[in-house]
């Protein structure tokens, strides 16, 4: 009798185990890069954003999705750019832009994460960048003036 309980109970074990749905998807997880650092030469800064390492744990493909959440001077990213995984992006002046990046596989978003560019002018050396941009919790310290 002891031993049928123990046979049932690995049978109930190994049941609990196995996935009734195979087709669960779990969210694809955006990763927007390492905060920059830029020199404003007088004209205008290039940047590459990388979502490189952006990823689907199920193996989906995924498709990204770039936006500018804060900018210092006007900057509207064009539809190719939106799309790409390293987007080259031409930032106008100085100043703090933070830019979010969502990955999605066929059924669900990722949730957004977010890479800081900090565009600093030589003529204002002290320009401190720490604790200007976006915070580990999506918050933007001194307001949200998201588009």
């Amino acid at each position: 009798m002891r031993a049928r309980r123990l046979l049932v109970a690995a049978a109930l074990l190994a049941c609990a185990c196995a996935s009734p749905d195979d087709d669960v998807n779990r969210p694809p997880v955006a990763v927007a890069g390492k905060d920059q650092r830029a020199v404003f030469d007088g004209e205008q800064v290039w940047i590459a954003l990388d979502g490189d390492d952006s990823h689907d744990p199920d193996g989906d493909e995924i498709a990204w999705r770039w936006s500018v959440v804060r900018a210092a001077e006007p900057l509207a990213l064009g539809t190719e750019q939106r799309r790409e995984t390293r987007p080259v992006v031409a930032l106008p002046g100085p100043g703090l832009y933070v830019f979010s990046l969502v990955v999605e596989d066929e059924r669900a978003p990722s949730a957004p994460d977010y890479v800081n560019v900090w565009v600093v002018d030589p003529a204002s050396p002290d320009a401190d960048p720490a604790d200007a941009g976006v915070g580990d919790d999506g918050a933007i310290p001194g307001g949200d003036d998201r588009e």
